[in-house]
């Protein structure tokens, strides 16, 4: 990377002499831990660091001062181990060792493919997160960034609850301590945001929640969601209306009848339990019916919410018709269902026939090779099918609104093209009856939800929604069957075959709850287009292709634009990431970098970054932070499909995520680009934002006498994370437990000064430092020429490697770039309850008065084969990874070895 100031000079220089004035020197710490601890701020914008590719972080030098009104917001994710008991399934790692599964979708590698698999493995396992350890690591190192916000992804509708709820609470306790973390807000579904809006706001927002935490945008948390669909109530669609939880009262049973067209092991529900906890029942497998033989049966308790809990056989169960049974609740505890009846799969209430949507339907079976079966609540027989919509004719649907409403709409395909548009017409009654409100929708995006608002509030009552005068390819989404009280209409007249439109909503943006959602929230509508930027002020983008649109508020404003690393995109439209064309992460300039070691670079971010430096948005999203996991998906008939009835000849692809280049997460990873895209990251947002200016170093001479007093005016004070040493015991994603016992002596202050002919050194720890133990206690690495290319990491000299004897420590020189030391010279040190003192000869480190020295303490951190993760997995290092303090001795020009 190539650092510039040019984007720089002018608009910064008049608040540097402020800053300077300011920051001179950094203060002395707060009081630790209490309900009203100060930010305990470690200053992470002035530390220093060079990533693997020998790239330098830019400094206050390069940048210039902080720009308060400018904010960095990365897209999160909370699925990873929610619901989940099978793998953790890595498709980098089933493409090692069985390269031709992409070919064949049937390959046991795969296990099921209904389940999310990685594309690789992040530097912290295959974690759950609400895992105490992650969040805090993960939370250390986006502040340590610089990112102000996470907006997690409930694109899918579900919020996730007791995962956020759960890393909220450890957030509060990182803030108890006077540690930074990032806000939160959340990011809804694009054209349906209401039930997910409505859960967010009744479970976190309206009861106040966690407050400190939420991200703020004109005085009020942001959520990412169209204001206006997210008054949306109600609706009607192929799918939507027929799902239903049962719940299981005492006393009763559900169950299901269903013919297996092959042997399977495993048998599976899923279960809703109302987010609640402790739920228990028992579930039990038959031959034929409700009273055939039992075939498996086992009880299920601690059921986690809609997760998958099933029966194992010892031995294959054979091809045949099956009754599978929920009985003896405990707690709150159901079974998916639905009122439709299916072919060869009817719902049991009680050990009797119903054809209501009181009985279970949810159901999967398994072999050892992966899923031999799905029977979910909507059935392939329930066909839902894109209706076109040709010149001189109308589409159209009669529906009961139940409630109020004043906007109403449907769901628009368009197969993926552009320009295309309709006129949508609201009518009282039915298709003859008098028009209410009328609209004409152009540039409809493919499968989006477009609407049209009504003068006034409209009834509750029997309504008329009429798609006519197509322009371009344009249709609306229908159902081969008659739910909802929703009847298709084609050309006025009505039809019960597949071509009629089914799937619209309803609701009241202005009225009742929908109003205390307008004053609690700052809406931003998300855009989910990547190519199409904002239709109307007030829209973010969360993912583009370059060069991306700026997206301004009602003031105008150039307010947000969207930074990604990657995009499932190819020839100019959405597609899937396994498409060798979609632009990955090599990607940049309008060409593919297929070089070796070309995936490391950026080269697609970094295009992307500098574009939006150029443009200077109020606000940068950056997608995103921690994705990792994507849904398989097949293509038949061109078309890619998530509905897992596969047949010979399908095509096996993945939607968002796929191999290392095709993928878009910046934590570091295992392997592969390790953490080069954090410190790129890094890298762009000190650019964006600016970083305070360092101070130099106090010269003082500090007897070595074990009286710490002698430090307390030495300024600066050189900071680190409270309480960020390593503790881990946790389950990870599927079958994986973690364990992290490292964490030891929590280094938090350390501070530099200097005379004539040696520096001194002072560390503080959180407790008392623990006697020396092992090879890993209390190090201090030196790099003393600015030149990352010599030495272990750059590092030239560590002390404390070889355990002080007495007052005496050893302070030895790196051999070449291994991680080797030889020549230990001896030096003065003391130690007592929480400080440490070291003085440093300059004969000891090469023989003059360095300009600077970047140094790193670290307690318990170096594996059997020391890296720098060790410096970000275990015990703590002051400061974490590759970032390192930077102690100026000398008052010269500052010469750092690009």
């Amino acid at each position: 990377m190539i650092l510039t100031i040019e984007h720089f000079v002018g608009r910064r220089l008049a608040v540097a002499i402020a800053v300077v004035a300011v920051l001179l020197a950094f203060p002395h710490a707060p009081a630790l831990a209490s309900s009203a601890t100060p930010v305990w701020d470690t200053y992470s914008d002035t530390w220093v660091g060079v990533d693997a590719l020998g790239r330098a972080l830019p400094t206050y030098e390069q940048v210039g001062p902080p720009r308060a009104d400018r904010q960095v917001a990365i897209f999160g994710f909370l699925w990873h181990g929610y619901g989940t008991k099978c793998g953790p399934y890595d498709i980098t790692k089933i493409l090692a060792t069985a390269p031709d599964a992409l070919t064949h979708p049937e390959s046991p590698a795969w296990g099921p493919l209904a389940a999310l698999h990685y594309w690789g493995e992040p530097m912290l396992g295959y974690y759950r997160d609400e895992d105490p350890y992650v969040v805090r690591k993960h939370a250390q190192m986006l502040t340590d960034a610089g990112v102000d916000a996470v907006i997690f992804d409930n694109s899918n509708k579900e919020t996730y609850r007791p995962v956020y709820m759960a890393m909220l609470s450890e957030y509060d306790r990182i803030n108890v301590d006077g540690g930074r973390t990032p806000k939160v807000a959340f990011l809804c579904p694009f054209g349906d945001p209401a039930s997910t809006v409505n859960e967010l706001y009744n479970d976190l927002y309206k009861p106040g929640l966690y407050s400190d935490h939420w991200y703020r945008r004109d005085g009020k948390p942001l959520i990412l969601a169209d204001e206006k669909a997210a008054g949306v109530e109600y609706r009607i669609e192929a799918q939507g209306s027929n799902r239903v939880p049962a719940k299981l009262e005492t006393g009763r049973t559900l169950g299901v009848t269903f013919h297996a067209d092959k042997p399977f092991e495993t048998a599976e529900v899923s279960l809703p339990t109302w987010n609640s906890t402790n739920s228990a029942a028992t579930l039990t497998l038959r031959e034929q019916g409700p009273g055939g033989k039992v075939v498996a049966k086992e009880r299920l308790t601690n059921i986690v919410d809609n997760l998958w809990r099933g029966v194992t056989m010892s031995s294959p169960a054979p091809a045949g018709d099956y009754y599978i049974e929920l009985s003896d609740p405990a707690g709150e505890v159901g079974w998916w269902s639905s009122a439709v009846a299916f072919d060869g799969q009817h719902a049991f209430v009680d050990g009797g026939r119903s054809e209501t949507a009181a009985g279970g339907r949810s159901l999967r079976l398994s072999a050892a090779g992966g899923v031999v079966a799905e029977f979910d609540v909507v059935d392939i027989e329930l066909k839902e099918v894109p209706c076109r919509l040709d010149s001189g004719i109308t589409l159209g649907a009669t529906f009961h609104a139940g409630a109020a409403f004043d906007h109403v709409g449907g769901h628009f395909p368009t197969w993926n093209t552009t320009g295309s548009g309709a006129t949508l017409t609201l009518r009282e009654g039915d298709a003859k009856g008098r028009i209410l409100a009328q609209e004409r929708l152009d540039n409809i995006i493919d499968n989006e939800w477009r609407g049209i608002a009504t003068k006034s509030v409209l009834p509750a009552g029997d309504y008329y929604l009429e798609l006519s005068e197509p322009v371009g390819t344009v249709g609306w989404w229908s159902i081969n069957k008659s739910i909802g009280g929703c009847r298709a209409f084609v050309s006025g007249a009505p039809s019960d075959a597949s071509v009629g439109s089914r799937e619209l909503f309803y609701g009241a943006s202005s009225t009742g709850a929908n109003a205390a959602l307008k004053a609690a929230f700052t809406f931003r509508a998300p855009q989910a287009d990547y190519f199409r930027g904002p239709t109307k002020s007030n829209m973010w983008s969360w993912l583009e292709v370059y060069p991306q649109h700026v997206f301004k508020n009602d003031r105008g404003e150039n307010e947000q634009m969207s930074v990604g690393v990657a995009q499932n995109a190819a020839d100019g439209h959405l597609d899937v990431m396994s498409n060798p064309k979609s632009l990955g992460r090599s990607y940049a300039l309008g060409s593919w970098d297929t070089s070796a070691g070309a995936v490391n670079k950026g080269r697609n971010f970094a295009e992307q970054f500098e574009y939006a430096l150029q443009k200077d948005p109020k606000v940068i999203f950056i997608t995103g932070w921690n994705e990792w996991v994507a849904s398989g998906c097949f293509q038949r008939d061109g078309a890619w499909r998530f509905d897992w009835n596969r047949k010979p000849g399908d095509k096996l692809g993945w939607m968002d995520e796929f191999d290392e280049e095709h993928s878009r997460d910046i934590e570091p990873m295992r392997g592969g680009h390790g953490d080069d895209y954090y410190y790129q990251m890094v890298s762009f947002i000190r650019r964006y934002k600016g970083v305070r200016p360092l101070p130099a170093v106090s010269p003082r001479t500090i007897a070595i006498n074990g009286r710490f007093d002698q430090w307390k005016d030495v300024r600066p004070e050189f900071r680190h994370e409270i309480g960020g040493e390593a503790h881990r015991d946790f389950d990870g994603n599927g079958n994986v437990h973690y364990t992290n016992n490292t964490g030891r002596n929590n280094i938090i202050s350390a501070k530099v000064c200097y005379d004539s002919t040696a520096a001194y050194f002072y560390a503080r720890t959180r407790n008392a430092i623990t006697k020396p133990t092992g090879n890993n206690w209390m190090l201090l690495f030196l790099n003393i020429d600015g030149n990352y290319k010599t030495g272990w990491l750059g590092y030239d000299y560590v002390i404390n490697r070889i355990h002080p004897t007495g007052t005496t420590a050893y302070v030895e020189r790196c051999k070449g770039n291994a991680y080797a030391w030889e020549k230990p010279a001896a030096v003065s040190c003391r130690y007592s309850g929480s400080e440490m003192e070291i003085r440093v000869p300059y004969s000891a480190i090469g023989g003059k008065k360095p300009v600077f020295i970047d140094f790193k303490w670290a307690d318990n951190c170096l594996s059997s084969k020391p890296c720098a993760d060790d410096f970000t997995l275990n015990g703590d290092a002051a400061p974490d990874g590759r970032f390192n303090y930077r102690a100026k001795i000398a008052a010269s020009r500052e010469r750092l070895a690009q």
